[in-house]
């Protein structure tokens, strides 16, 4: 019998999406963490997609704004409101309704007391009466079934749109972790400067994304990647067909970043910590996880497997669903 009323769920609200889902039913909503703010009034009028659509048919009228930026929250009101909507839209989902609603939310490593408290009210103002956090890597580390309860040293990296963020976990918590603002968004941006330096075409972030979405396929050798751009000159509008081994020496940009990153680390910690994690890898997840030739690159340079995580756009919200059974209820297991 479906639930008249969802009490349980794990929220990850990342820089570009919200994810929303149960332990039971899995994801349940994936929408941008975006409000649309009417310009006479300054009033946001939608959230998510339907934010989308309004900025991108009536952009005259409405202009967008992200209110998360690396699990740092700018505007407490615009989180409430997308998260309100959002957790509406999902019970709707799930053929229940909000009602004394628990959550667990993931968050990245190093936040403060104050950003705690925001999180918290951002939580409470959206209709969540309880609130309770797990650290996104200890999250992912648990979508793969990793023991992180265990003295032994893990090392995941998240490769989402704000930045790239790698930790090292052991006893359940946190060794070490690093950051750099270079994360999907930037690469989007170089991936824009290739295009106008290239090819005289102006692309916008939406066509940029594209790109870097078809160079996450695995095996993009007989893959083209077809636009359309605006010549910076006459203005006139412009058909190009691109092969992804154009975009090496961009991606080697990311690539270098995230090895220096995780060098970084490696002088960090203790040797029993390395030992470690030599003996099982590197865990990658984030939708930037998959770029082509990534994990090859990776591993050459470190001489260490790199794992590339199950479901890596959902690997977070996987694991912060089953944080708060994972004592109880060890044998649960993710559902599609």
């Amino acid at each position: 019998m479906t639930k008249l009323f969802l009490k349980e769920i794990g929220v990850d609200m990342g820089s570009a999406h919200t994810r929303i889902g149960s332990l039971e039913q899995g994801l349940i909503l994936c929408e941008p963490t975006v409000a649309a703010i009417q310009i006479d009034s300054g009033q946001p009028i939608a959230a998510g997609i339907a934010a989308i659509e309004l900025i991108k048919y009536a952009p005259e009228r409405y202009r967008s704004i992200y209110p998360v930026k690396n699990g740092l929250i700018s505007d407490c009101m615009l989180v409430s409101y997308i998260l309100r909507k959002l957790l509406r839209k999902a019970c709707v989902g799930m053929g229940g309704l909000m009602h004394s609603l628990e959550g667990t939310f993931s968050v990245p490593c190093g936040l403060g007391d104050q950003d705690y408290m925001a999180w918290e009210y951002c939580a409470a103002m959206a209709g969540i009466r309880k609130v309770q956090f797990v650290e996104e890597s200890l999250a992912a580390a648990l979508s793969e079934g990793w023991d992180v309860y265990k003295p032994y040293g893990r090392m995941a990296i998240s490769l989402g749109a704000g930045d790239i963020r790698a930790a090292v976990m052991s006893f359940s918590g946190i060794s070490a972790y690093h950051q750099r603002k270079t994360g999907g968004t930037y690469l989007d941006g170089l991936i824009v400067r290739y295009i106008a330096d290239t090819y005289g075409l102006q692309i916008n972030m939406l066509a940029a994304e594209q790109i870097k979405q078809a160079l996450s396929i695995q095996d993009t050798t007989e893959q083209s990647i077809h636009i359309f751009g605006k010549q910076q000159e006459g203005n006139k509008i412009e058909e190009v067909y691109l092969h992804p081994a154009e975009f090496a020496g961009v991606l080697q940009l990311i690539y270098k970043e995230i090895l220096e990153i995780i060098l970084e680390l490696f002088k960090e910690i203790s040797p029993e910590l390395l030992g470690d994690i030599s003996q099982d890898g590197i865990l990658l997840y984030g939708g930037n996880a998959l770029l082509y030739g990534l994990k090859s690159y990776l591993e050459e340079k470190t001489g260490l497997t790199i794992q590339i995580a199950s479901s890596p756009f959902e690997a977070v919200l996987r694991g912060v669903c089953m944080a708060k059974y994972w004592d109880e209820k060890p044998s649960q297991s993710w559902m599609a």
